[in-house]
């Protein structure tokens, strides 16, 4: 309705039209499209329709064969009545081998002529589509245990709908959190590929990083398997559950690739390429399935692109989209009778007839006088380089070639991708930049910049890979983890968790169950403790403030050394979960000599006789590491092997050094420490000194300031120990923040 010109919305309200059996008005629709565009095979294909509608076939199959639309051509044959009806269907068969329609109406024709075995087999065909798409309808209702059932079934009783099956029992096992059964799917699948095939499926190269790349290859081969294992491994969303959706998601995308880019079942044209990186486009339109732009995020995207063009890019989209052929070159293009023949370059006679087309003044070439939206459809159109460029690529394609083009709007800040394909049955790919014509040297700058590999040149250069978890949702949490010196020779790994309540709990609800995870990996990525357990949490009567975090943690005791820590947190009510994964260092605390253990963020610390582990004392971990304004900052540490002197005690001192990394420190001042305060110095880093002295070697201390007047922002804390025995000095340091005032503790506003 915006546009009373525009072809491709016109033929869109003819469709809607005849789909509700408005013959009339649709053809009122469709003779309008045509009048603005008579060349429009998407209206071509509607008027086919109508002429269908009014019986007359001939007529209906003249304009679906003008529209290249040829199933339809072989349909209203059928139709017709005339002629061999069961020949007509199967050549509509040979076009489309899974309309369900053909085999049900091959059927009937077959049954009739008292050949059953032929009739039973195509309504069995028919009878397999329908259940395949059966369980499609059930998955999009949400009844997704259901879908598996019958693609499953179908697949073990129709070995030729095997590989239709594989990819939705893919995605479907994802939603439902079924990794052990899609991994299985994918073991039986990767058995029946050829080594080439294989070799295609298990590739890292089109999802992983340049760096990452480099590094896998100059690898030898037999430390490849182990480089693989990790890459996957740390992608893991969910890394203390033994399935690794990441990866199956990873197969799924090649299963589709080689199902619908793949004309030999191993390999795939560029497409495929772009599809396996960043998976499903959130908008795809093509030249035989043009749609427009109405996802918000879709939208933005493409009038971001479109504000950048120049109005002589503009044109040039437009009048080439309606060419049949541009090209300065031979190419080789397919007939309608399927025979490969090659063309010399030329302006058909339908080029010159096209009343789509824009071209230069004739008195001049000089680009400045070209004519912007003049004899575009027909018609003198003021401004029509600004009209909306809805469902067609903004960069420049043959119309008359097959085309497509994908918009992600969370790679790269928002990219379009651009395929193009010579011969309708030809591989996709990239498309050339537009040579010859004077439009074509004028924007041809431009163009070089933007051609589609350049736009996935750098998209990967940032982004190499897009995973969107499958489910209900991410959980966000906060986490941060400690070592200290544990039992035997081992350290004791502390991991803290903190979960915001109010984005889990109903109103009314008095306790809400988290699911907590913790996988722990060895450095080369085999898993030496993985554990998933609930997580209950009482709600107060009063309800839940914004940013209440649910404060949990969990020790290990482990072998000094690195590993991999895999944390995870699930709401199994909501179906929503979140996933971290980590390089983690275990220092050594079994050497002798002067060490502190890390440092430890905390709520608040308080006196607990029965805190074995730390000295009598109870610390609330803070996992957000983020403190609300005027929120007492408190850190806890251990410090073991101080030297015991000549009259049985220890004699140390400490120094905290508070630095901003991001804010200014003002008006800090000491709350609660243990020993005696010998200095503080507040300048644009604030250094406070104490001296201990005691009669153990190990020692569990704690510091609580308050930070004034500081501003909000990132600071460091230093914690230097000086042995005055011994001579010695160990150092830690920590990352913490001040909130804004406007925000949580948790960091949301």
């Amino acid at each position: 309705d915006e546009d009373p010109l525009d072809a491709q919305a016109l033929t869109a309200k003819a469709l809607i039209a005849l789909e509700g059996r408005g013959l009339v008005e649709g053809e009122v629709w469709v003779r309008k499209a045509l009048d603005v565009a008579p060349d429009l095979p998407e209206a071509r294909n509607a008027m086919g329709i109508v002429r269908m509608g009014r019986g007359d076939w001939d007529g209906a199959v003249e304009k679906f064969e003008e529209a290249a639309y040829w199933t339809n051509a072989e349909l209203a044959r059928f139709l017709s009545g005339k002629g061999e009806g069961l020949g007509y269907l199967k050549a509509a068969v040979e076009r489309d081998s899974t309309h369900p329609f053909f085999f049900y109406m091959m059927g009937r024709v077959l049954e009739r002529r008292g050949e059953f075995a032929e009739s039973a087999a195509a309504y069995s065909r028919q009878f397999a589509r329908a259940r395949f798409d059966f369980g499609r309808v059930l998955f999009k209702q949400g009844r997704i245990d259901s879908a598996t059932v019958i693609w499953r079934d179908l697949m073990e009783a129709r070995p030729d709908f095997r590989s239709l099956c594989v990819h939705p029992l893919l995605e479907a096992y994802l939603n439902i959190g079924e990794t052990g059964k899609a991994h299985a799917l994918i073991a039986e699948e990767l058995r029946t590929l050829s080594d080439e095939a294989r070799a295609r499926v298990e590739d890292i190269s089109l999802v992983a990083g340049a760096e990452e790349l480099a590094a896998y290859q100059g690898l030898e081969p037999e430390a490849r398997a182990q480089f693989v294992r990790a890459f996957w491994q740390k992608r893991d969303p969910t890394p203390a559950t033994p399935g690794n959706e990441r990866l199956v998601e990873h197969y799924r995308r090649v299963v589709y690739v080689l199902q619908n880019f793949s004309k030999d079942g191993r390999k795939w044209d560029r497409r495929g390429d772009v599809y396996i990186r960043y998976g499903e486009p959130a908008h795809v339109s093509k030249r035989s399935d043009i749609r427009f732009e109405t996802d918000a995020e879709v939208v933005r995207v493409k009038e971001r692109l479109i504000a950048v063009l120049s109005p002589e890019a503009k044109q040039e989209i437009i009048a080439r989209i309606g060419r049949l052929r541009t090209s300065t070159r031979d190419v080789e293009i397919e007939s309608e009778l399927g025979e490969v023949v090659s063309v010399s370059d030329f302006e058909s006679i339908d080029f010159e007839m096209n009343p789509n087309r824009v071209f230069f003044a004739r008195r001049t070439d000089d680009v400045n006088t070209y004519v912007r939206g003049k004899e575009l459809f027909g018609r003198d159109r003021p401004g029509m380089s600004e009209r909306p460029m809805r469902g067609i690529p903004l960069y420049p394609v043959n119309g008359s070639e097959p085309w497509e083009y994908w918009i992600y709007p969370d790679v790269g800040g928002g990219i379009e991708v651009v395929f193009t394909a010579l011969t309708p049955r030809g591989d996709f790919d990239f498309p050339d930049v537009s040579q010859g014509r004077k439009i074509a040297r004028f924007n041809q700058r431009f163009w070089e910049d933007t051609r589609p590999e350049v736009i996935i040149s750098r998209a990967v250069s940032a982004q190499p890979d897009r995973y969107v978890p499958v489910g209900k949702g991410v959980l966000d949490f906060h986490y941060a983890s400690a070592d200290f010196r544990g039992a035997d020779d081992k350290s004791r790994l502390e991991v803290y968790y903190g979960v915001p309540v109010l984005d889990a709990v109903d109103d009314g609800e008095e306790e809400v169950v988290f699911e907590r995870g913790i996988a722990l990996f060895d450095s080369s990525w085999t898993p030496v403790y993985r554990k998933l357990e609930p997580m209950p949490v009482r709600v107060d009567e009063d309800g839940v403030e914004a940013g209440t975090l649910a404060i949990d943690e969990l020790a290990l005791q482990v072998l000094p050394g690195r590993y991999y820590l895999g944390l995870q947190i699930n709401h199994p009510s909501s179906g929503r979960r979140g996933g971290y994964t980590q390089e983690l260092v275990v220092e050594n605390y079994a050497i002798a000599g002067l060490k502190i253990s890390d440092i430890e963020l905390a709520g608040r610390v308080q006196v607990d006789s029965s805190a074995a582990d730390k000295g009598g004392v109870e610390v609330i971990a803070l996992p957000s590491r983020t403190y609300k304004t005027g929120q007492p900052v408190v850190i806890y540490y251990e410090v073991y092997d101080l030297k015991i002197g000549d009259f049985g005690q220890t004699k140390y001192r400490v120094d905290y050094r508070i630095t901003p990394r991001e804010g200014k420190l003002s008006g800090v001042q000491v709350l609660r420490a243990l020993g005696r305060l010998i200095g503080i110095e507040e300048k644009a880093v604030v250094t406070i000194s104490y001296e201990r002295t005691g009669t153990a070697s190990d020692e569990y201390n704690y510091l609580e300031i308050d930070p004034g007047e500081s501003k909000p922002g990132r600071y460091e804390i230093a914690v230097t120990i000086t042995d005055l025995n011994a001579g010695q000095t160990a150092e830690k340091t920590v990352i913490f923040f001040i909130a804004n005032p406007q925000m949580d503790a948790d960091g949301r506003r």
